[in-house]
């Protein structure tokens, strides 16, 4: 079993002490401090402004293009560019938790890793946006069977614009993740809630050019929000600035990674099969289901998403410092609060939903479509609460560097999601979405539960 390790580090050799109240030691069992109540406020605001703006983008797009053959590329182009995003993170999924690790055992080693993590996210991004670029003309219809020819050939133009965000994506990922193993959070949402302001003036502004107006605003803003996150972190962790794509943690990073990302590459790949899957059943069916995943999403965002990043980052703390068996107790507050926050937030879109959809959509959906969206959108409540209580396990394997455990219970979702897809009956349409989706879900949080229990445990 995992031992306690004192945590009494002082301050100027250990990077890694985060947000703290005025008086607040840096000692205590576990060396994994929360940021205070007020903090933690100042977050969930910035979070709920994060998300607020995306919706109100979602909205704007939804008023400009309603639901479409053209939404249905939108949302096919971004299904894509998800999975690549994924995809890029087999070196570097781990990436947290080894400069965590780096950053309390040898602090001068940490900038050098993120410089090198850095390097490598921006050439194999661009390496496999140019490598899926040249094969998507044969791949469309792989992806979505059920769209038309002209539809596909748009699918090709948007993501060769769009698909540019992949390299930016990465760099934010791995900015995000330093600042976090810092316990910093303030700034990356600042840059995220800036990212959405620039989506959002930029839709409006050129929201008229259609799709690949679209495309480019979406680049344009997440190229910047990326220089500026660069910028912040290269100075937080004491970054040099000179690009390298080599470091001795690298390879170490590679074999923890490579079996994590997969195991939540096949996760993301439910994408894939639902875009199958929905293309099939008619135009607009796809983005009947993308507006009603992306309205719980956002609510599930809201109530959930502070307390989850926070918990990863301690999670990867408690570990680095022995002292894993008191993941189960911060957990636990994390599900209570997440809980709590998300019934409300659920009863509140439940209510509301019905009467500004229409506002929202206004003739480009007819009142028929605009139901579909809502009773989607309750079909899916059952889906992020089993995530409620799946995502906190998920952490924890993840802080004990398990790829195995979590390619294990990936491998098990994606084939069990693929069965039910073919295997439920036909007449539930667009529904049996949701019902696979439940089902598969519940299952591997039934192995997630022995395995994060098993690890915290014997300490790994």
């Amino acid at each position: 079993m995992m031992t306690a390790r004192s945590s009494g580090t002082s301050d100027a050799s250990n990077p890694i002490q985060g947000d703290r109240a005025p008086g607040q030691s840096a000692g205590g069992s576990s060396g994994a401090h929360a940021p205070p109540r007020s903090r933690l406020l100042v977050y969930n605001a910035l979070a709920i402004a994060q998300t607020g703006l995306a919706l109100a983008f979602q909205l704007v797009v939804a008023r400009r293009f309603g639901v479409s053959e053209s939404t249905d590329v939108y949302f096919a182009s971004l299904t894509l560019l998800t999975v690549l995003t994924g995809l890029v993170g087999l070196f570097s999924e781990t990436f947290l938790q080894h400069y965590t690790a780096l950053a309390v055992e040898r602090p001068a080693d940490a900038a050098g890793f993120y410089d090198a993590v850095l390097g490598l996210s921006i050439a194999v991004s661009a390496a496999l946006y140019l490598a899926i670029l040249g094969a998507l003309p044969f791949l469309a219809g792989a992806i979505a069977p059920g769209f038309t020819f002209h539809q596909r050939q748009a699918l090709v133009g948007f993501f060769a614009i769009h698909g540019l965000s992949l390299v930016a994506a990465r760099v934010t990922l791995t900015g995000s993740a330093a600042a976090n193993a810092h316990m910093r959070f303030f700034v990356p949402y600042a840059v995220s809630c800036g990212v959405q302001v620039l989506n959002l003036c930029g839709l409006l502004a050129f929201g008229d050019r259609g799709l690949t107006g679209l495309a480019v605003v979406l680049v344009a803003s997440s190229a910047i929000g990326a220089i500026v996150q660069v910028g912040y972190v290269r100075r937080l962790v004491g970054s040099s600035g000179v690009p390298r794509v080599w470091h001795p943690e690298i390879p170490s990073l590679w074999r923890s990674s490579a079996p994590m990302r997969a195991g939540h590459q096949l996760w993301t790949f439910k994408d894939l099969l639902t875009t199958h899957a929905a293309s099939n059943l008619g135009p607009g069916a796809l983005s009947t289901f993308n507006y009603a995943w992306r309205l719980i999403s956002i609510v599930f965002s809201v109530t959930s998403s502070p307390a989850l990043q926070i918990h990863q980052s301690q999670a990867a703390r408690m570990v680095a410092l022995r002292n894993g068996h008191e993941i189960p107790k911060a957990r636990a507050r994390v599900l209570a609060s997440n809980l709590v926050l998300f019934s409300g937030g659920v009863l509140a879109a439940v209510v509301c939903l019905p009467s500004l959809l229409p506002v929202v959509f206004g003739e480009r959906a007819s009142a028929r479509t605009l139901r579909a969206v809502y009773v989607m959108f309750l079909a899916l409540i059952p889906v992020h609460l089993v995530m409620s209580f799946e995502l906190p396990l998920v952490q924890t394997v993840i802080a004990f560097r398990k790829g195995g455990r979590i390619l294990r219970a990936g491998a098990i979702y994606l084939v069990v999601y693929a069965l039910l897809l073919s295997l439920l009956p036909g007449r539930l349409g667009l529904f049996v979405l949701p019902l696979a989706l439940l089902l598969a879900d519940g299952l591997t949080l039934a192995v997630y539960l022995r395995t994060a229990a098993r690890l915290c445990s014997t300490g790994g």
